[in-house]
């Protein structure tokens, strides 16, 4: 019987190996939403918002991407949307609701001020109150001033923004504004307008503006915008027309809900349309009195339907006596969260009492079925003296205060400190430190006592560089002054966690703020000095492009490691880059998209054809051609691979993937709801379900011919952070817990245990696991806790890990030992050495314990050309363009491997002087059968795939066959015909195998998912136990019991000993995990003992007995000799 349960035994792995090929992963599922090659598809323009609270200012700003259509060249179509907080009431016919914004740049000056803005002396007033600001389409605002490094009267700003008149000598033909990469805006609409914002509750001042009716970028690409003039004063943009054909139209409404004309006095947005897509815009009428232009009609946005119809939701605050009047209130998404927001007045400057300003007092967000959050904001202005913050004061405000804002979040409280009004008194020259944040700390709360504990604080130093030589004059503190404009730019940052500090500094700033040298200060200086990174930065002024890094050296310990060089054509685009000796060449279209790039072995890649910003044809240097179809949104029609296949894709009114048609098999349709998504593909269903905010709750796979459904869940806290993941069809799973600035610091298994995290900074973490034991790993830090390496890991049993590596984490050494027992301070062991050439290539590994010195030849894309062991023969290899190898050619008589591929880049033929190894594919590009020549016969292996590309059969050489029947979910339903059927738990292991003799193996689970239990009816029964790490502690046996065993561990999960009928089997191991003794229970206990040449298996030896077994070894570290010799224990 016993025989017969081991042959039994042996037939169910064999069974395990025949269903292999079908075996069911949770995580390995196809990924379809991302076959046609672009991110886009997977989530849409519009869904998201970015949400920015000023921590200084208590400014609440949101910003949208409505609609974006990509463009040759990259000058690509984004319809910003954003809000700010409004300060004063509506004053001007804003077209888009009260505190909303949308437009494509705009400059704007003070009433009177325009004729002063062609010439290159100060604006009057002598400095910079009444200079011009410039608002970019992305919702940012900037002062304009004089530049004193172009000194021609040219305009710029903190971030290197430039101003012209178009005409120097006529104001009112505009302005043309160039960004910092070379885009030039020109705004040549002129309105005199009331300005969107002033003091609190009042009346913004009138202003002159100068809209952008034309963009165009360095390669001439351009985007024209149509303005309407309407009755009020205001001019409307109604069309974008770029100069590769695309358009989006703006629709606009007047107070009776007809469209717009010339002769209206009230307009607002309604709906912009592009490509057979609506955005719609509604609106309900403003309440409160108006100042201003009073004659005209306010709305607020109460909501933005998308081309799926769903929509944004806006409400705004009804309590004329509240600071949330008329202010935004509340944000529901279009997957059903809501955010609120509720607001507060302050008094950044009390000597001035009616200086006020609303700001963020609450915001509460909402996820149906999930916990709420809350984030409350306290400002307090002027209320910590900067010497408490290791800040020295200034002779002329020994009392400088800082402004101190408090955060209580859901999760902990957040302390941040910035220069405000009160640090600026009786001083001059410190204005451009207005805002400045000084420090921002997180603190853990104690739900039992309300204490609060720093678990991380950032604080920055900052130094300052001249933009111009006008005095800067700005707020409500008129009486001071800078002498010039200067602008913030960082020194140092320091961030201490868990009271450990890492420090960055910036230093040698050129004229246009790009810091020349960062210095990365290391944690542990005696394993590795600071990494300095020294940059030079390419500013061309006259075609404006300002911070192209040329030359970045990194430096430790006083040597150059490597740089980075980079050059740039005359349109700004990167030209060459010369990485570590490793050049690659780039090229660009007549409009500026890519053409070329050529790698440094002089393979070239082609790029053509392009369509709304993506290249139709790719061109590899193997000569295969790729090419798709490229919608007018963007969107990919269609990929035909070089063998000439087409695959299609579709999409819904947000350019979400909706459909995709294979060369063959069953198509894919996807179906988007506010909730959710869904996925068909014959048979196959995949399901998703949305929280309020868009992240995944249920994930769902189903057959829909068995009726067979696979659900997981997953949860997160109000931080966003994901808590929870079930198992599959299980209310149990794992959970997570996180500090106060989310790191994980405990896992919960499905059956309560856990494995923690303890850190002390970033640089050591403590990992205890379920048993706990616990592994020390220590990390190289430079300058901010995200910049780190792992080199130590010192682990139970006196064993420890130490990695060393060059300031790019390159690893050079890697020692392996354990703790000396002559002195426990240290460790003995061995080490393996990295060498790298100039290229930061790596070309050999020293291994002295084991099999010596291994050298690689590399050519000069880093591709392997020889590989030599010690002083053995070299292993050379060649490369065809692509970099794919296309022969080895070995040492000695071995015969050389050559490999082929066909024209989609797969491997079509292996080959040797002996055999070859044909490879075939369908139009799927799955592989369908091998053909198998060795001399003069051959063999074929054939793969059946159903509709949905899951293996069906296999054929071998002789005719036989494995059917397996897979379900939707790619499963094996049999084998035959040797299992008859084959069945899975949910989590896609094996719940039973029924072979065609009748005999039915059943598979059980735990409550951790592993294997509990094996049965076999009249054959086996097996039960396994487990230690909460995942160790087996015993299997019993019900069918013969003498065979019971029990096992152990030590701490680093090694099995100790066996415990069985027959006796005890006890294993030692040394600090490198090799066995050194084991105990035979079979033989009177007698001991064997293993001896190592370095890490090399020498012998074995044998209690009691002279014959001892030995080893030796080829080049290579195979064994070349193993046989029982006669060792004299007294001769040796």
């Amino acid at each position: 019987m016993e025989l017969e349960m081991k042959g039994f035994i042996r037939a169910i792995t064999l069974a395990l190996f025949t269903v292999t090929p079908q075996a069911f992963s949770e995580d390995e599922m196809r990924d379809f939403y991302a076959e046609p090659g672009m991110n886009p598809f997977k989530t849409s323009a519009g869904q998201d918002v970015t949400e920015n609270i000023d921590p200084f200012s208590g400014n609440v700003q949101l910003s949208y991407v409505d609609l974006s259509i990509p463009g040759n060249g990259g000058l690509d179509i984004n319809i910003f949307r954003y809000y700010n907080l409004p300060q004063s009431s509506p004053g001007y016919a804003n077209p888009f609701g009260y505190g909303w914004t949308m437009h494509f740049g705009r400059i704007t000056i003070g009433s009177g001020h325009a004729s002063q803005l062609c010439g290159a002396g100060l604006v009057p007033g002598g400095d910079t109150q009444d200079n011009p600001s410039i608002e970019m389409p992305s919702g940012g605002r900037e002062l304009l001033v004089h530049s004193s490094a172009l000194n021609d009267g040219t305009y710029i700003t903190k971030s290197n923004w430039k101003a012209q008149c178009i005409d120097p000598t006529d104001y009112t033909r505009g302005i043309v504004a160039t960004a910092p990469d070379g885009t030039a805006y020109y705004m040549r609409e002129y309105v005199f307008m009331q300005g969107e914002d002033g003091p609190a509750g009042q009346a913004a001042p009138t202003v002159q503006t100068w809209l952008t009716n034309q963009i165009v970028d360095p390669y001439g690409n351009t985007l024209d915008l149509t303005y309407l003039s309407v009755a009020s004063g205001m001019k409307l943009v109604t069309r974008v027309d770029a100069s590769d054909g695309r358009q989006v139209t703006f629709d606009y409404l007047d107070a009776n809900n007809s469209p717009v004309t010339a002769g209206s006095m009230n307009a607002r947005l309604s709906t912009i349309k592009a490509n057979g897509q609506t955005w719609e815009y509604q609106y309900a009428p403003f309440s409160g009195g108006a100042t201003g232009w009073g004659f005209v009609d306010h709305y607020e946005l109460t909501a933005v339907v998308r081309p799926d119809g769903t929509r944004w939701n806006y409400a705004y605050g009804s309590v004329v006596t509240e600071p949330d009047y008329q202010r935004l209130i509340a944000v529901t998404y279009p997957t059903g969260g809501k955010v609120n927001y509720s607001y507060q007045r302050i008094r950044p400057y009390l000597p001035s009492p009616d200086f006020t300003i609303f700001a963020i007092k609450t915001k509460t967000q909402s996820n149906p079925g999930h916990a709420v959050g809350t984030w409350s904001y306290e400002f307090h202005p002027g209320s910590v003296d900067f010497a408490d913050l290791g800040v020295q004061p200034l002779p002329e405000n020994a009392g400088r205060m800082a402004d101190f804002t408090r955060i209580t979040t859901p999760v902990g409280v957040e302390h941040i400190y910035h220069v405000g009004y009160w640090a600026l008194v009786g001083t001059h020259d410190i204005l451009w430190e207005m805002g400045l944040k000084i420090r921002h700390q997180y603190l853990a709360l104690d739900p039992a006592d309300g204490s609060l504990s720093l678990v991380r604080s950032i604080s920055n130093s900052w130094s300052f560089r001249a933009i111009s030589d006008e005095v800067y004059r700005g707020g409500i503190l008129s009486d001071l002054w800078d002498s010039r404009v200067y602008t913030a730019q960082i020194a140092s940052q320091n961030i201490v966690l868990d009271g450990y500090g890492y420090t960055t500094q910036y230093s040698n700033y050129d004229a246009f703020g790009n810091p020349g040298t960062i210095t990365q200060y290391s944690i542990y200086p005696t394993e590795n000095g600071n990494r300095i990174t020294d940059t030079s930065y390419q500013n061309n002024t006259v075609n404006w492009f300002i911070g192209l890094p040329e030359i970045a050296a990194v430096s430790q310990d006083g040597a150059v490691i490597g740089t980075v060089s980079r050059t740039y054509n005359e349109m700004g685009r990167l030209q060459s880059e010369d990485r570590f000796g490793v050049t690659t060449l780039y090229a660009y279209t007549p409009l500026g998209d890519l053409a070329e790039v050529t790698d440094a072995r002089g393979y070239t890649t082609n790029y053509s054809n392009y369509f709304r910003g993506t290249a139709q044809l790719k061109e590899l240097p193997d000569g295969s051609r790729l090419s798709s179809v490229v919608n007018n949104t963007g969107s990919v029609a269609s990929k035909i691979t070089a063998s000439g296949h087409i695959t299609s894709f579709t999409y819904d009114g947000l350019n979400r993937l909706t459909g995709i048609d294979y060369p063959l098999g069953s198509d894919v349709t996807i179906d988007w709801n506010a909730t959710g998504k869904a996925l068909w593909r014959g048979a196959y269903q995949e399901s998703v379900d949305w929280d309020g905010f868009g992240r995944e709750i249920r994930l769902t796979r189903r057959d829909q011919i068995s009726g067979d459904s696979y659900s997981r869940t997953f949860d997160y806290d109000e931080s966003g952070r994901k808590i929870f993941a079930s198992d599959v069809n299980s209310a149990s799973g794992i959970g997570w817990e996180y500090d106060v600035i989310g790191r994980t610091i405990r896992t919960i298994n499905q059956d309560g245990t856990s494995k923690s995290v303890v850190h002390e900074g970033a640089h050591r973490e403590l990992h205890r696991d379920e048993n706990s034991n616990v592994v020390d790993y220590r990390y190289q830090v430079y300058g901010a806790p995200e910049n780190r390496y792992l080199n130590w890991a010192i682990a139970p049993e006196g064993v420890g890990t130490r990695i060393s590596r060059d300031a790019y984490g390159n690893i050079t050494g890697v020692f392996q030992g354990g703790l000396d027992p002559d002195n426990p301070a240290q460790y003995l062991g061995y080490t393996q050495f990295f060498g790298y050439n100039n290229r930061l290539q790596l070309t050999s590994i020293d291994s002295p314990a084991d099999i010596g010195l291994t050298t690689y030849g590399r050519d000069i894309l880093g591709n392997v050309i020889s590989r030599q062991i010690g002083a053995s023969d070299a292993t050379g290899y060649i490369y065809d363009p692509m970099s794919r190898v296309e022969s080895v050619d070995y040492p000695g008589a071995a015969p050389g491997i050559s490999y082929s591929y066909d024209a989609d880049g797969r491997v079509k033929a292996i080959s040797n002087s002996n055999a070859t190894r044909t490879y075939n594919y369908n139009e799927n590009g799955n592989l369908v059968s091998e053909d198998i020549a060795i001399g003069g016969a051959s063999y074929s292996l054939a793969y059946t795939l159903d509709d949905l590309d899951h293996l069906s059969m296999l054929t071998y050489p002789s005719g036989r066959t494995l059917d397996y029947a897979p379900d939707a979910l790619g499963r094996a339903k049999q084998a035959m015909p040797y299992l008859s059927g084959v069945s899975y738990h949910p989590d896609g292991s094996l719940r039973q195998l029924a072979y065609a003799n009748g005999r039915i193996a059943d598979f059980t689970r735990t409550t951790t998912n592993r294997m509990d239990t094996i049965t076999v009816a009249g054959l086996v029964g097996l039960d396994y136990d487990y230690d909460a790490a995942g160790n087996v502690t015993a299997i019993q046996d019900s069918r013969n019991p003498s065979t019971n065993r029990s096992m152990s561990y030590d701490e680093l999960h090694r099995l100790k000993s066996v415990d069985a009928g027959w006796g005890t089997s006890v294993y030692v191991y040394d600090a490198y995990s090799n066995l050194t003794q084991k105990s035979d229970p079979s033989r009177a206990n007698r001991s064997q003992y293993y001896q190592y040449l370095g890490l090399m298996l020498d012998r074995i030896s044998y209690d009691g007995a002279a014959a001892q077994r030995a080893f030796s070894y080829d080049d290579y570290g195979n064994i070349s000799y193993s046989d029982d010799i006669i060792y004299d224990v007294f001769t040796g």
